[in-house]
């Protein structure tokens, strides 16, 4: 049944619009992020034109094809048998009258970067801070960003504005004629509609951002932890922010003196005379030993400084959590170094190429992935504290083992509402699983 209902699709679409598993490029483009999540499908189409993905989606959600939606892969989206591709929705579009950018499902932030560069000089979009990431994923699953101290997540209201989107009918409509259906989006993993194009405020914003990577010895642990709670309790500034990680030339960045020591990605938004001082990173850049390669730079380059991290798409199983932390004491950069010491020494499969304080990047045996999930579920007691963990994570990544319905905890029920109303059979279903509750008032015609 399967054969016939993909020949049907095919000689639906024009010939450019579809490949088979036996074209050269088909591999690469339905390559997931992580090996473990490709489930080896067989067609990729790439519809061209809107009428086009109407059909497609009217088609597919009455047939038994499995099929996943892609933007640029990177949220390890696939399927058994097609992969229905956004890349050829990439509009943009910048009213400077209203200060809002339309922006299209498949473009990568990074070319989001450059349009705006090009086309609203001056004006920056509270996107996702890796440039290879897809527009629409990270959106439709809340989405951090550099500017969310700021501005907030990418999906909040006061950001992303409204959401187009082709219902499982092929009928298209923008989410604001819809307001169940536009609350379900901001977050909600998206599994409602497939969105072509989202309108986004933009924002001024400035062009001498202080950022880099700073890398500090190991032996600095104790005093580097202790700084970043007393950074993340007394410092309100939102336009200061960081990431602090272990060093590891699998995230991308040159290891100086060994994938322990301590990385920390600076961010300063007041510009490099804050960035020195007191109330910005004097007391990283003064950490004995700290090796320091910043600079001033737009927002595109401080994005561009992730590029690196990209090159593991499709080359490891990767299993991955983001637990969410309330509250940051001095030992917690300790605890988390302990962390990643103790999960190495749970297995020696583990070690190579695992870092960060909730990533691991290996290919795995069954068993190997259970430790693996194990080893990340307890991340967040071991890592916050004991009694700390707040039970919630952000929807990026999702894994079988997390409890889903209780980080959506008191939206849970609504959630399921519109799933019930505007995917009845469940047939979008892959990232984030919202059963669907029974509706009396179903979207499909």
């Amino acid at each position: 049944m399967a054969a016939q209902e993909l020949k049907n699709l095919t000689a639906r679409l024009s010939p450019s619009e579809y490949l088979t598993s036996e074209h050269p490029s088909f591999a690469k483009e339905v390559e997931p992020w992580s090996l473990d999540a490709d489930l080896h499908p067989s067609l990729l189409v790439t519809p061209s034109t809107l009428a086009s993905l109407q059909d497609v989606v009217r088609y597919l959600y009455k047939t038994q094809l499995d099929f996943a939606i892609r933007t640029t892969g990177t949220g390890s989206s696939s399927a058994k048998d097609v992969i229905l591709s956004l890349k050829g929705f990439k509009e943009f579009n910048f009213d400077a009258s209203s200060e809002t950018v339309t922006l299209g499902a498949g473009l990568a932030w990074g070319e989001v970067d450059q349009l705006l560069e090009k086309y609203a000089d001056g004006y920056a979009v509270v996107g996702a801070r890796c440039p290879y990431v897809g527009v629409g994923g990270s959106t439709l699953v809340g989405g951090l960003s550099w500017l969310a101290h700021e501005y907030g997540l990418i999906s909040d209201p006061q950001n992303m504005l409204d959401a187009h989107v082709v219902l499982n009918s092929g009928h298209a409509v923008w989410a604001s004629s819809a307001p169940d259906l536009l609350w379900a989006l901001r977050g909600g993993g998206g599994n409602f509609g497939v969105v072509t194009s989202f309108k986004f405020k933009a924002h001024r914003y400035t062009k001498s951002i202080f950022s880099g990577l700073l890398t500090i010895p190991y032996a600095n642990l104790s005093r580097v932890s202790a700084a970043v709670a007393n950074v993340a309790a007394n410092n309100p500034d939102p336009k200061v922010a960081m990431h602090v990680f272990t060093m590891n030339g699998a995230l991308g960045f040159q290891e100086i003196g060994g994938e322990r020591d301590i990385g920390i990605l600076v961010y300063d938004a007041n510009g490099e005379e804050h960035a020195r001082s007191e109330a910005g990173f004097k007391w990283a850049l003064d950490m004995p030993g700290c090796v320091a390669q910043t600079g001033v730079m737009r927002l595109s380059q401080v994005h561009a400084l992730a590029l690196g991290t990209g090159e593991n798409h499709g080359k490891r199983v990767a299993f991955m959590s983001a637990p969410l932390i309330s509250d940051v004491d001095e030992e917690f950069l300790v605890r988390a170094w302990k962390w990643r010491t103790d999960s190495l020494n749970a297995s020696a499969a583990l070690a190579e190429d695992t870092f960060v304080l909730f990533e691991f990047m290996q290919e795995a045996s069954p068993e190997l992935k259970r430790l693996a999930l194990q080893r990340l579920l307890a991340a967040a007691e071991e890592v916050a504290g004991p009694g700390k963990a707040t039970g919630e994570y952000l929807p990026n990544f999702f894994t079988e083992a997390h409890d889903i319905p209780a980080v959506f905890g008191e939206n849970w029920g609504e959630l399921r509402r519109v799933k019930g109303k505007y995917d009845p059979l469940n047939r979008f279903n892959k990232g984030t699983l919202i059963p669907p509750a029974k509706s009396e008032n179903s979207t499909r015609l």
